[in-house]
């Protein structure tokens, strides 16, 4: 076996592996023209990983299966694979996504019930709170909500002044939105 010629395809794996994350150096495994490898988290390089692939299979930490993986190349994937997923979902690298160009703050939209509310005008506006609020009427919470969502604020907001988790305000939103539908398909 020509160990060189192997270590030299486990660190193509490892690039080719770290690639498949966002890394917070913005370059994720890229190799330049003169063989140096981008750090991935915590200043790690795809070369180090390997390393570290070899060294704990050697000090028994991540033991080969020789019946799961005949050749320990493949165990050593295996390890390289599961070094550089722990990287990436570790704390020192928080995965970046990129947002698409078209997509700015200011183009937020507000959640659908508080266009809902204010798109009527007038008389049917007013009846159409009153119908709202009746519907919500056996629920505080979820009327403190309405209230909160009426005046175009956010969920994560609405989350802090009311002391919930955002989950719960998430929750809260799709139990308003289904007697919000209940309203609206009953006619206004």
């Amino acid at each position: 076996m020509d160990y060189s010629l192997e270590s030299r395809r486990l660190l193509v794996h490892a690039i080719h592996e770290s690639r498949r994350y966002a890394w917070r150096t913005g370059k994720g495994g890229m190799r330049f023209s003169d063989g140096r490898s981008e750090a991935l988290a915590s200043g790690v390089s795809p070369a180090d990983v390997v390393q570290e692939a070899m060294a704990l299979t050697m000090d028994g930490s991540r033991p080969w299966n020789k019946e799961k993986y005949p050749d320990i190349c493949l165990h050593l994937r295996w390890v390289i694979r599961s070094l550089i997923s722990n990287l990436a979902t570790s704390a020192d690298n928080r995965q970046l996504r990129q947002v698409p160009e078209e997509w700015s703050a200011a183009e937020a939209q507000e959640p659908a019930e508080a266009e809902i509310l204010r798109s009527a005008a007038g008389p049917e506006a007013e009846e159409l709170s009153g119908r709202v609020l009746d519907a919500v009427k056996d629920d505080p919470v979820l009327v403190r909500v309405l209230g909160h969502l009426k005046e175009g604020r956010k969920p994560r907001h609405v989350a802090e002044l009311m002391g919930l988790a955002e989950k719960d305000v998430y929750r809260l939103t799709q139990k308003l939105r289904r007697r919000l539908a209940g309203v609206l398909a009953a006619g206004v």
